[in-house]
């Protein structure tokens, strides 16, 4: 898997990664089956710290997010021993979250 780093132009760190979709498996009348292969999904990550300036909260404040639930286990992944990267995704779930929990 490639993991080319880019930086935005307002400074955040952003990771890409590509994952393959599954082959699709297509039967024909035959019995014979036609396979192709998965496409390439980009999906884009973001650090704890890039994740707190859409926000506007601290590092801290993301991974007590994390730590209490608020964002679910499918939006982050472990990049190392300390690293935690989070979906760019999870940005507008949590605004839907908190819009939400504020009557919004």
């Amino acid at each position: 898997m490639a993991k080319p780093k880019n930086s935005c132009n307002d400074g955040r760190q952003v990771t890409f990664s590509f994952a393959s979709a599954p082959a699709v498996v297509i039967p024909q009348a035959d019995g014979s089956v036609i396979v192709r292969p998965g496409r390439q999904v980009l999906r884009e990550w973001l650090s704890s710290r890039a994740l707190g300036q859409e926000f506007g909260v601290s590092e801290s404040t993301v991974n007590r997010w994390r730590q209490e639930g608020l964002i679910g286990e499918e939006f982050y992944r472990y990049a190392g021993r300390r690293k935690i990267e989070y979906r760019a995704d999870v940005v507008e779930l949590l605004k839907v979250q908190f819009a939400g929990d504020h009557g919004e």
